[in-house]
């Protein structure tokens, strides 16, 4: 027995020491399991990453160079063809230049609008182009509204940095500015048959003025207001032209008048003002025509009735342009009937209709009261009992 002891013990300690060995070769497998690398698989991954991030910039660098390859027009007779097809095919916006953008006070049409233009490019054909250094001038057959003519352009190359950049443009801006005025600020106004809004930009001093440059490419425009605006073109509408050799344009002034939406919705209020004032049991109704007795006192019965009211018609105010006011040049005339400590008194009051209406276009506020009574009368019974 005592001799086996020391074989125990060598067993023991081989057995202990391979359990130690397979514990660290496990915790090893674990730990590269887990994810951590050695120092050359680092350096292996890292040269894969910036091998694919150079791979992404080269591929990006050179997507942006042949985008910018195709987009950029490079001969005068491209500069021709785009412009003409954007004007054939009514893209306003890629029509116009780029020196419009700078103003905030340009109206700007949407491509239907410019779309439902009457003369605008049917067809063209480029018949000759003459190109000096970085100048070229073009002869352009151009069929519009039916009829051909001959449109002479001229474009110009610009120099910019990098390569591919040089592109040739119009060496005048194809679009012409219109200036709309009026004598009131607007909402909006009508261009071939769409609501145009415009911007508060276009107020300018004087306050009770407004002024906006509408940018219009070849073609004809009918100017005009929506149907359902409370303002209405003297005349109906105005027509506006604009050809390919244009010049500067005449500015249109706005002549406005009330629209029958004005009219009847300032009438509505008046009816309704004199209904308030007929089922009031006051002699002085508030904002209505008032009786001249100075006391209510033992007053009874008091009904109101209107004898005779004169046809409506709107005169502009002098001083604010969007401000309206129902004419008084007749008044309305009222009756009033009450009893008086037992006594029927008939009292005839005439007085005008103070209607104001305030509007830039698309919306109104509307106004009634009673004006100052121009004359007041009684009926001999009333002054019988008065005296």
């Amino acid at each position: 027995m005592t001799e086996q002891k020391p074989q125990e013990d060598s067993a023991n300690r081989w057995s202990h020491n391979r359990t130690l060995t397979v514990s660290l070769r496990t915790v090893n497998r674990g730990r590269r399991a887990a994810g951590i690398l050695t120092y050359s698989e680092t350096r292996s991954v890292k040269r894969r990453l910036w091998w694919a991030m150079a791979v992404v910039v080269i591929l990006s660098i050179l997507v942006a160079t042949i985008g910018n390859y195709i987009s950029t027009v490079r001969t005068p007779t491209e500069a021709i063809e785009k412009h003409f097809n954007n004007l054939r095919d009514g893209r306003y916006f890629r029509a116009m230049d780029r020196s419009a953008y700078g103003d905030d006070s340009v109206v700007f049409l949407k491509n239907s609008i410019y779309r439902q233009s009457p003369g605008r490019v049917e067809s063209y054909s480029i018949e000759e182009i003459q190109e000096s250094g970085n100048t070229a001038t073009a002869q352009v057959k151009v069929k519009a509204d039916g009829k051909e003519q001959l449109v002479r352009l001229n474009v110009v190359k610009d120099h910019k940095t990098g390569i591919f950049n040089d592109a040739w443009h119009l060496a005048e801006p194809g679009q012409k500015l219109l200036s709309v005025e009026n004598s009131f600020p607007l909402d909006e106004f009508f261009i071939n048959g769409y609501a145009v809004d415009l911007p508060d930009t276009g107020a300018f001093s004087p306050e009770e003025s407004s002024l906006w440059k509408v940018a219009l490419l070849p073609g004809k425009f009918e100017f005009g207001m929506p149907k359902d605006s409370y303002y209405s073109v003297v005349g109906g509408s105005y027509s506006v032209g604009v050809g390919f050799d244009q010049g500067s344009l005449k500015p249109l002034q706005y002549k406005l008048r009330p629209s029958y939406r004005m009219w009847s919705e300032t009438d509505q209020e008046i009816n309704k003002w004199v209904q308030e004032c007929m089922n009031s049991r006051s002699l002085s109704p508030e904002g209505c025509p008032a009786s001249k007795t100075p006391s209510e006192k033992n007053i009874t019965e008091v009904e109101w009735n209107l004898i005779s009211r004169p046809v409506m018609y709107l005169e502009q105010d002098s001083q604010k342009g969007d401000t309206w006011h129902a004419s008084k040049y007749k008044p309305a005339e009222f009756a009033v009937t009450y009893e008086k400590n037992g006594k029927k008194i008939t009292e005839k009051i005439s007085t005008p209709i103070d209607a104001t209406v305030v509007s830039s276009g698309k919306s109104a506020s509307i106004e009634v009261k009673a004006g100052e009574p121009s004359e007041s009368s009684a009926s001999p019974s009333a002054k019988d009992t008065d005296r």
